[in-house]
C-alpha cells in the first residue's frame, strides 16, 4: 500500500490512472482544511490552474476525495508535515521525512 505525501500530486496520479484508488492506504499533506469548503475551493482552483484537472468534473474529484483517507497534521501542530523529496509516494510510514525533525536536527 502506498502513502502519499502530497494532495494535489496524489489526486493527479489516481485521477490520471498512474496509481489505483486500492493502492492508496492515505495521503498525509501539508494542507489544513476543514470539510468540506475548503477542500472544494481547493479543487476549484486546481481545476481552474492545472490543465489535468480541467477535463475531470469536480464531483468525480471531490467523490475521490470523500472516499480516501486524508491526513492533515497541521491541524494538530502546524509545524508539522511531510517533506517531499525524491518522491510524493511512500511504502511505509518510516520512510516519511517530516519537517518539524529537519527543524529540530537544523538547530542542533
Amino acid at each position: 500500500m502506498k502513502i502519499g505525501l502530497s494532495l494535489q500530486l496524489c489526486l493527479e496520479d489516481i485521477l490520471n490512472n498512474l496509481v489505483k484508488e486500492e493502492e492508496v492506504k492515505y495521503i498525509v499533506t501539508s494542507t489544513q482544511f476543514s470539510y468540506p469548503e475548503d477542500f472544494d475551493q481547493f479543487i476549484l482552483e486546481c481545476q481552474e490552474v492545472l490543465e489535468p484537472w480541467k477535463s475531470i468534473p469536480f464531483q468525480e474529484i471531490r467523490s475521490l476525495v470523500n472516499r480516501l483517507e486524508i491526513r492533515q497534521p497541521r491541524l494538530i501542530n502546524p509545524k508539522h508535515y511531510p517533506k517531499i523529496s525524491d518522491s510524493h509516494w511512500v511504502n511505509s510510514e518510516a520512510e516519511i521525512m517530516w519537517q518539524d525533525d529537519s527543524m529540530v536536527s537544523q538547530k542542533q
